[in-house]
């Protein structure tokens, strides 16, 4: 009945916001007021069988960005209600209204500020702050809630929220940050300190609880400096002191003056601990040619609850440099150096590794060209889950190869695009050391063909490709096509699409079923009418070996409306 009634009351305000809108924008001599808004209206259905699901069975989500701006003065809004469930087991809800100034930025409700890289760095914080810039004085500030309170369910799995319960259970945790300095955007010294404490609950039960509560104090440095016209001088680094169980036993300190020091900051317990992260790029800029020297120190486990996820214990040197060739033809990148782990000494060896990377993009002209990628360090950051059957979700590349060549033939009522694009990448043992052998290497193939005719608004996509994964468990292998067909009808006011992949899979080299993907959409976009799009999607994947894969089913259908005022 709540939903509802907030479904109700988010509908009637774009409305009302509808009316405002139009009354304030009739007015001749209302020019210092103006008012835009949207607001979108989305659900999904799914369902599945034989698997166990991957999200909820109904979901559904409210948004709107309304904008005012009153005599130059900038408040965007931004709103979002919805019953998904993420990682902490509640609806996600924001609130937030982020007003723009000439002198900065205020922000009220939820929002998300970056101080540093290694200390405040797009934390959600539902509270109020600001991001201030007079003259040459560089001001900011945040307070407010970080993380909701969510109790114990008292289970290992929860199948109404598909979460572990280690992973959605938490402790309010509220925060705060100050950020000082000078200079302006291309030229500045910030220092920082940022400081996030869990609050223990009344009635606290330690055995209840699977997660312990934490406290983090950081402080960090970011600036860029000029030393003259081309030379530039970055640095962004951050020290992290941490608490893992705040009701761990203390750590004395014989010394008064260190321990009301320590005190002050953050009291030294048996699960506290200090480290150092941070990166430093000294560079020059030219006009064809900019060469640059780079330092990057991440220390094991260093952790800022401002912050998602760092990739730690790694330390590397490396000299870069990107050219610009030809009259911007050409562009090559490329980069070389040394990384190593093992900062703290608590490993057994210590790993090392030459690293390189370079990226080359030749375009001759309009008609074709090609790119080239190499990388044998390429990482990437996500808080996700771990799971090598979700390729967007592999958070280390050791080796990646791929090579990209482009054909576009355009006519007067037509165009043709052609894409052949081959790649290899060995992906790391997650967890293991920088010097271990690949676990996982993939070898893929696609030529990617699409045809456009102009008159008639249609395009036709055929993409032949296959894939090779080999990984500790066997080798895994697909081959199939996709095909994709698409038309504007009524003068583009409306769109259909339809796409359907299907890929033979081996085991082995056994023959293991097939995977089919089949996809079909329309949307609207009308003058002065909502617009609109529905779509559904299904994946069969049949599979003959259970050790493999699984077979299972799987329907996906989605509808959203938008409402611009």
């Amino acid at each position: 009945m709540k939903q509802y009634l907030v479904i109700s009351v988010i509908i009637g305000w774009g409305l009302s916001l509808n009316l405002f809108a139009q009354d304030s924008t009739s007015a001749p001599n209302n020019k210092w007021l103006s008012l835009s808004a949207g607001l979108t209206l989305s659900a999904q259905f799914y369902k599945t069988n034989n698997i166990n699901p991957r999200q909820q069975p109904f979901m559904y989500s409210i948004s709107g960005a309304p904008a005012l701006d009153l005599k130059g003065v900038s408040m965007p809004f931004s709103v979002m209600y919805s019953n998904q469930v993420f990682a902490f087991q509640q609806p996600f809800n924001l609130f937030g209204i982020a007003p723009k100034f000439k002198f900065g930025t205020v922000y009220l409700g939820t929002s998300s500020l970056r101080f540093s890289q290694y200390s405040l760095a797009g934390q959600r914080i539902l509270g109020a702050g600001a991001d201030l810039q007079f003259k040459w004085l560089r001001l900011g500030a945040i307070y407010g809630r970080l993380r909701r309170q969510v109790n114990p369910i008292g289970g290992i799995n929860d199948p109404s929220t598909f979460l572990i319960e280690q992973e959605s259970e938490a402790f309010n945790r509220n925060g705060y940050a100050v950020k000082i300095g000078f200079g302006k955007q291309q030229h500045y010294f910030d220092i920082i300190y940022f400081k996030a404490f869990d609050v223990i609950p009344k009635n606290f039960i330690e055995s209840d609880w699977l997660v312990k509560p934490r406290k983090n104090v950081v402080f960090a440095i970011a600036s860029q400096l000029k030393l003259g016209k081309k030379l530039i001088l970055k640095n962004d680094w951050g020290v992290s002191a941490i608490t893992r169980n705040t009701l761990s036993d203390t750590v004395e300190i014989d010394n008064a003056f260190l321990e009301k020091l320590a005190s002050s900051i953050l009291l030294p317990q048996l699960t506290s601990q200090v480290r150092l992260a941070g990166e430093s790029q000294l560079k020059w800029n030219g006009k064809h040619f900019s060469p640059s020297i780079n330092y990057k120190r991440i220390e094991l486990d260093y952790t800022s609850l401002g912050a998602y996820y760092f990739l730690t214990d790694i330390q590397q040197f490396t000299g870069a440099f990107n050219s610009r060739l030809l009259k911007n033809k050409i562009n090559f990148s490329a980069s070389f150096g040394r990384q190593n782990d093992n900062l703290q000494k608590q490993r057994l060896r210590t790993s090392y590794r030459n690293i390189g990377a370079f990226n080359l993009n030749y375009t001759p002209s309009s008609v074709w060209g090609v790119q080239l990628n190499y990388s044998n360090f390429g990482i990437t950051q996500s808080p996700l889950p771990k799971s090598l059957s979700d390729s967007t979700r592999i958070n280390q590349v050791n080796n990646s190869l791929t090579l990209v060549p482009r054909l576009i033939i355009q006519k007067e009522k037509s165009s043709h695009t052609i894409i052949p694009m081959a790649g290899y990448s060995a992906l790391s043992n997650l967890g293991a050391s920088i010097g271990d052998a690949a676990a996982n290497t993939n070898y893929n193939f696609n030529l990617s063909y699409n045809w456009q005719y102009l008159p008639a608004m249609f395009n036709l996509g055929v993409t032949p490709g296959f894939i090779v994964s080999q990984t500790q468990s066997g080798e895994f292998a697909g081959r199939g096509a996709s095909v994709s067909l698409g038309k504007m009808i009524s003068k583009g006011k409306f769109q259909v699409n339809y796409s359907s992949a299907y890929f033979a899979n081996q085991f082995n080299g056994i023959d293991n079923g097939y995977t089919l993907n089949n996809s079909i959409g329309f949307s609207g976009n009308i003058p002065k009418w909502p617009s609109f799009n529905i779509s559904a999607q299904q994946i069969i994947n049949q599979s003959n070996n259970s050790v493999a894969s699984q077979s299972f089913n799987e329907v996906f259908v989605n509808l959203s409306i938008s409402f611009n005022f």
